[in-house]
């Protein structure tokens, strides 16, 4: 169950080279106090893999968005195209390792895999399709 709707807002932060970067982000809390945020890439920017900046997007995440990075759910959307059409949307649950504040990053070692509808049902919140 959801405590609040959803919020859609875009994601600024800096990727691992230290260079502006952003992402599109929905935000939802959760009844037991954890936020999960969906980033996807941006169109402003769509040669930035959030992949490769995962750890550096969710500690702006926690930061943009007053997230104890504890009780922060990560997950990376990517959108498949053919041709400039979207083909299918795959979603990848990211967990981090250990949380660094010392370097600057609040989140750090970030393991993904791809989301299945377990986890959406262990986050109370309707199956998204991986296609």
């Amino acid at each position: 169950m959801l405590a609040h709707a959803p919020i859609h807002k875009p994601l600024e932060y800096r990727d691992r080279d230290g260079e502006p970067a952003i992402c599109e982000t929905e935000v939802i809390s959760l009844q037991d106090d954890r936020t999960v945020v969906i980033a996807m890439e941006s169109l402003q920017n769509p040669d930035k893999d959030i992949s490769a900046s995962t750890e550096y997007a969710a500690t702006a995440a926690c930061k943009e968005f007053g997230i104890k990075p504890e009780q922060l759910v990560w997950i990376e959307r990517y959108r498949r195209r053919d041709k400039e059409e979207v083909q299918s949307d795959v979603f990848y649950l990211v967990s981090f390792g250990n949380f660094r504040p010392d370097r600057g990053l609040v989140c750090n070692c970030p393991s993904g895999r791809r989301m299945d509808p377990h986890d959406w049902d262990s986050l109370s919140l309707p199956v998204r399709v991986n296609r």
